[in-house]
């Protein structure tokens, strides 16, 4: 288990290099990209730290209350971080990231070359509410796991939930584009008591 170590004091600003491995090695020529965070590291003048997992920034998305949503499907692939397990990737999250509860989704959508980036299925849009992919025919390969998302997400209260302790409190369907070309409808999903279907 890999586990990095968290910085031993508080800091106004850090910049933190999570490695990359271009989407599990698909892209060879992607891979310099990892040369970008000590550049700017340097010109916020924030101290670097460097973490031994991989991370891509649309594998994870955050609520800015302390919720980290991500899947299953990538940061737990053998192709990103083989020899961690889920709690050690947690304790990474938590240490690098400032954020207490993680939500962890299970796949993403056929086909996705990242391997289950979140960023592809489901986004918060403002502290306790997410938009999140459905398929509504049953006989598509996408009904079965992004149904299951959003069971999880109906059902696992955010670091902040609301009195009522889950996201199932209120939910509403909205049909509108989104970046999975197989995804057709989203759904918004609340945990505030407020939130009217």
């Amino acid at each position: 288990m890999r586990q990095a170590e968290a910085p031993n004091a508080p800091r106004d600003r850090m910049a933190v290099r999570f490695g990359f491995n271009a989407w599990g090695n698909k892209y060879e020529s992607l891979l310099k990209d990892i040369g970008v965070i000590a550049q700017l590291g340097a010109a916020v003048a924030a101290p670097l730290q460097t973490v031994d997992m991989i991370l891509e920034g649309g594998s994870i998305d955050v609520d800015g209350q302390g919720t980290l949503l991500t899947t299953k499907q990538c940061l737990l692939n053998e192709n990103r971080n083989p020899d961690m397990d889920q709690a050690a990737i947690e304790t990474n999250l938590k240490a690098y990231l400032g954020v207490q509860k993680i939500l962890w989704l299970g796949d993403g959508i056929e086909g996705d070359d990242t391997d289950g980036h979140v960023d592809d299925i489901t986004r918060f849009v403002a502290p306790g509410v997410v938009a999140t992919c459905v398929e509504e025919d049953k006989a598509h390969p996408n009904f079965t796991p992004l149904d299951e998302n959003a069971w999880v997400l109906r059902n696992t209260p955010t670091r902040t939930a609301a009195p009522c302790g889950s996201w199932s409190c209120r939910c509403r369907k909205t049909s509108w584009p989104t970046k999975a070309a197989h995804c057709r409808r989203a759904t918004a999903i609340s945990s505030s008591p407020t939130a009217r279907c």
